[in-house]
């Protein structure tokens, strides 16, 4: 369930209620695989969303260490509390300037599923979208996520618990690339998740 944008809890003191919690994206049934076939899984993961994206120096993300060459990263997100304006997702991240993700980006009435790059000198500071998807009403609120590359190229898959893949965007989309530098740090997966809603902070309003 989605939670309402909350315009004003206030009571009639005119003292403002409890704040509204940052959403937590749960992600689960995470597993790399390398080009060699060996599955590496890894522990549920509870992230606590922050007003930081990936870009920004201290985003709310969980860094796994990328095996190189061919790889297949999976897993299972939980985005119930991912309301308008938030994001979570899976990510290939090197560093602020250059990463890509496939993420949840909820926009009333609908969720998506998307797909972001950003490299150095971009101005989308979020990211360029390269695809979208609606996520159905049928998704329960859980989406398998997954990010394939082979031979250096990505692709991007989503489906429902249970059902099967469904392609998002390929390397071959004339509007897609993604340029990692050879010369910079080592590329990571990462489950990330961003705080972009309207919610009562807490401040002391009386």
């Amino acid at each position: 369930m989605k939670r309402l944008p909350m315009i004003a809890a206030v009571c009639l003191s005119g003292a403002v209620l409890a704040a509204q919690p940052a959403p937590v994206a749960r992600f689960s049934a995470i597993v790399i695989t390398n080009g060699s076939g060996v599955a590496v899984g890894h522990d549920r993961i509870e992230l606590t969303a922050t007003a930081n994206l990936l870009s920004d120096e201290a985003p709310s993300m969980h860094a796994i260490a990328d095996p190189g060459g061919d790889m297949i990263a999976d897993a299972v997100l939980d985005y119930a509390e991912i309301a308008d304006g938030d994001v979570a997702g899976l990510a290939v991240v090197q560093d602020g300037e250059r990463w890509i993700s496939l993420q949840t980006e909820p926009i009333t009435p609908a969720d998506l599923v998307a797909v972001r790059v950003h490299e150095a000198g971009d101005v989308a500071y979020a990211g360029r979208l390269i695809a979208t998807a609606p996520l159905p009403g049928s998704f329960g609120d859980k989406v398998r996520l997954r990010i394939e590359r082979q031979r250096g190229e990505y692709r991007f898959y989503f489906a429902a618990m249970g059902g099967a893949w469904q392609p998002l965007a390929s390397a071959h989309q004339s509007r897609f690339s993604i340029k990692f530098d050879p010369s910079g740090p080592p590329t990571r997966i990462a489950l990330h998740a961003f705080d972009g809603g309207e919610r009562d902070k807490g401040d002391d309003a009386q």
